[in-house]
């Protein structure tokens, strides 16, 4: 089995997520993604504005209509610091060492992924694969996949609600709705 690993804080998940998981799995004949939101990243000093459950909420609404995504709450729960080879071994574990394992990354992570926290590990038990935005110093021109951009950030959708101002299409529907019930990022 071909298993596909997408992290993020997801604060919202939008639909620039989406087509990067759709792409991803269509383009390198994955049978599964694992979606895993972030709970403590090291490498980011970000506020988070929505909260963990909040977060794994819209994820499910937004991701329940694709049954070969799967997604992991495992770093929600974990109060300390989350590593990604500690996620990717609970992945391996969870699925069996034999199959095939993809990390797949924003292309900002390109220059600094091999500072992450045992580096040597992931690049050993995982096919290390950059979504492709603006790529200047390549780490292997084989572990590109270009994705169709999407100019979404959550932070754009976040200023956006706080302006009261639309975000048809930026989310899906659902999560737009999850979003105004809860009062979330006003």
């Amino acid at each position: 089995m071909r298993v596909g690993i997408f992290g993020g804080t997801f604060d919202p998940v939008h639909t620039g997520h989406i087509r990067c998981i759709i792409e991803a799995k269509e383009k390198l004949n994955l049978d599964l993604i694992a979606v895993v939101p972030a709970g403590k990243p090291p490498h980011k000093n970000l506020k988070i504005f929505a909260s963990s459950q909040d977060r794994l909420n819209m994820l499910k609404i937004a991701l329940k209509k694709w049954n070969w995504i799967k997604i992991f709450d495992w770093e929600l729960k974990n109060k300390e610091i989350s590593y990604t080879f500690d996620t990717l071994k609970k992945i391996r574990s969870y699925f069996g060492s034999s199959n095939e394992y993809y990390l797949l990354a924003g292309s900002d992570w390109e220059k600094k992924i091999k500072m992450w926290k045992n580096f040597s590990y992931i690049k050993k038990n995982s096919k290390i694969i950059f979504l492709e935005r603006d790529i200047s110093n390549r780490f292997s021109k084989k572990n590109i996949l270009k994705i169709p951009v999407l100019e979404i950030s959550s932070t754009i959708i976040r200023q956006k609600i706080s302006e009261g101002k639309d975000i048809t299409l930026l989310v899906p529907q659902s999560v737009a709705d999850y979003i105004k019930k809860h009062r979330l990022y006003i």
